[in-house]
């Protein structure tokens, strides 16, 4: 008997002499129950995560209720019968008590009285749902890859890698093969299990073991023409070889027997050609920039991403500079293994070009890592030959580059230095007739333009007094306020010597200068220090406001000018006729 204390929580009816026989199953932390004429006579709570009943709704509950009408349980006949017998039953599916079933699988053992007469049955029951799913999607996908391989009209086969005590492959069995590679010798013998020097002759000289060691050693598909003898039966093969794992290779061929006799007749015509393709090589191998040849790849030769592969026919000499690989070992490569870095640089225009049968031309900027002076621009031109054949030749530009970039900067300095003054970096009279004249002429109706005229006083006295170096100082500061002030669009730019000037572009037509002339007052008025001396600059403004859509004469830079020049000399007069010295 279980006491209500159990330290596993059993509960509901009374287990009884099962308690030891459940410990010897090992399956406690399982769902155990105990059945007794076909009906739970006692459950552990952990039912309740199994199947959502809790104990106390189980128990006198038949349990074939429980189980899926489609599923067989354990018969009677196939329950033990002997004390200590444990009989693994059938997964069958549990109705939850959600409406959903759960797959099970239950170890069973037996109440056997003294006298031998059967009892109560004992049930520790998994939850195997989540197995029987994992292995019903592997049936489903080993079904599918079976079905897709037999399919196809190339030979598949598994080999089994058998290794050294090294780990080097030394020999390789044939695990299985595909419908088609029956197919094509239906006499043969089975030759399943079987060392691939026992079923193809001359495996060695054939090339078809080089191919399987290549394949064990290294990732990626490896390809191989050869003409094997299979039980005395010649046949011409494409092969392609894979590692599927460390013990697992597959391999594909197809037959193009017919196509290499076809390939045979073409051969004069072929060595007819190959002097002239030898001219062309040689000349491509002169030049001193990248010439490289691509023939596409046809629909056996497709890339996971669905593009043709794209193999290397020729490349020069300059192509493999710094590779450090033969342009003869080249041959054949796809372009991603022959140039990894560059590839996805020129392949999206070698397929335009073949798929327009346009050229294509296009420009490389190449920065890496390095110093300026490693910087590269490559002028790369893609053109067709014939339907599959494509011809990539690279031109290195970069000192060509580097010479227009220092041209544009020379330019750009030229022109800075052609537009602006050059003590104070305002722009001076030729570009400030520019700015003027631009915002004249954009100005809309309702708009007005502002010209304000700066003559910064007593400015010779200065020179005379201080020096020029002290001037330059004085004229560089001004400037700098004169411009502080402004808003964005506007310009402050020096005319000549001591005398500036303010181009306020769009400006309303009940603008008024009052508040920036107090503005400009209060900037350029602040006490200025200069080496071994403080100055407290004063300017005269004048500020003229341009209508050019009414007024002809202030459509022109210089008339605006010089009617601004003239409002400011009224004012200088109009201060030296009060005695002013500010």
């Amino acid at each position: 008997m279980v006491s209500s204390h159990d330290p596993h929580g059993w509960t509901c009816g009374q287990p009884g002499r099962f308690t030891w026989e459940a410990h010897a199953l090992g399956l406690i932390a399982d769902v155990v129950s105990v059945v007794r004429d076909g009906r739970f006579d006692w459950v552990s709570p952990s039912v309740t995560a199994m199947l959502g009943y809790s104990p106390q709704e189980l128990v006198g509950t038949a349990t074939a209720a429980l189980a899926h009408p489609d599923d067989e349980p354990m018969r009677e006949d196939e329950l033990p019968t002997s004390a200590g017998h444990v009989v693994t039953g059938r997964r069958v599916r549990l109705r939850h008590k959600d409406g959903s079933w759960r797959w099970a699988q239950s170890r069973v053992t037996r109440e056997i009285a003294a006298d031998g007469s059967l009892g109560a049955v004992l049930r520790c029951t998994r939850d195997v749902t989540e197995q029987v799913e994992l292995e019903e999607r592997a049936q489903a996908a080993e079904s599918a890859l079976t079905t897709a391989v037999n399919a196809s009209p190339d030979g598949f086969a598994l080999h089994r890698v058998h290794r050294d005590s090294s780990g080097v492959p030394d020999r390789f069995t044939l695990l299985a093969v595909n419908v088609s590679a029956r197919a094509a010798n239906p006499d043969a013998e089975d030759v399943t299990g079987m060392d691939v020097r026992e079923y193809l002759d001359d495996a060695e000289g054939c090339g078809m073991l080089g191919l399987l060691r290549r394949a064990a050693s290294s990732q990626g598909p490896h390809r191989l023409r050869t003409t094997v003898f299979f039980r005395g039966r010649r046949s011409v093969l494409d092969v392609v070889a894979a590692c599927v794992d460390d013990e697992t290779i597959v391999a594909t061929w197809r037959d193009v027997s017919v196509q290499a006799d076809a390939e045979r007749l073409l051969a004069d015509a072929y060595q007819r050609a190959q002097s002239a393709w030898d001219v062309l090589h040689a000349a491509l191998d002169a030049l001193q920039h990248p010439v490289v040849i691509l023939v596409a790849g046809g629909q056996d030769d497709l890339r996971p991403d669905g593009d043709p592969a794209l193999f290397v026919e020729h490349a020069n000499h300059a192509a493999v500079a710094g590779t450090g690989v033969d342009p003869e070992i080249m041959h054949g490569w796809e372009l991603t293994e022959a140039f990894p870095v560059k590839a996805s640089l020129v392949r999206p225009a070698v397929l335009e070009a073949l798929a327009t049968r346009k050229p294509q031309r296009f420009r490389l900027h190449l920065d890496g890592h390095g110093p300026v002076s490693a910087l590269r621009t490559l002028d790369v031109s893609v053109d067709c030959v014939g339907e599959y054949r494509v011809i990539v030749s690279v031109h290195d530009v970069s000192r060509d580059e580097q010479e227009r970039r220092r041209i544009d900067e020379r330019r750009v300095l030229a022109e800075q230095a052609a537009a602006h003054d050059a003590l104070t970096g305002l722009p001076n009279r030729a570009r400030l007739e520019q700015v003027l004249r631009h915002a004249l002429m954009t100005c809309g109706p309702g708009e007005r333009v502002g010209v304000v005229f700066a003559d910064l006083d007593h400015f010779k006295s200065v020179n005379d007094r201080y020096g020029h170096h002290v001037g330059d100082g004085l004229l560089k500061t001004v400037a700098g306020r004169l411009a502080g002030v402004l808003r964005r669009g506007q310009v402050a730019a020096r005319l000549s010597g001591d005398e500036f000037v303010l181009v306020l572009p769009g400006l309303p037509a009940d603008w008024h200068p009052a508040d920036l002339l107090d503005r400009i007052r209060d900037a350029v008025h602040r006490p200025v220090d200069l080496p071994g001396v403080t100055l407290a600059p004063a300017v005269t403004l004048g500020c003229y406001v341009a209508d050019p859509a009414i007024r002809r004469q202030d459509r022109e830079p210089g008339d605006v000018l010089s009617s601004a020049d003239s409002v400011m000399y009224r004012a200088k007069h109009r201060r030296a006729g009060e005695g002013s010295t500010t």
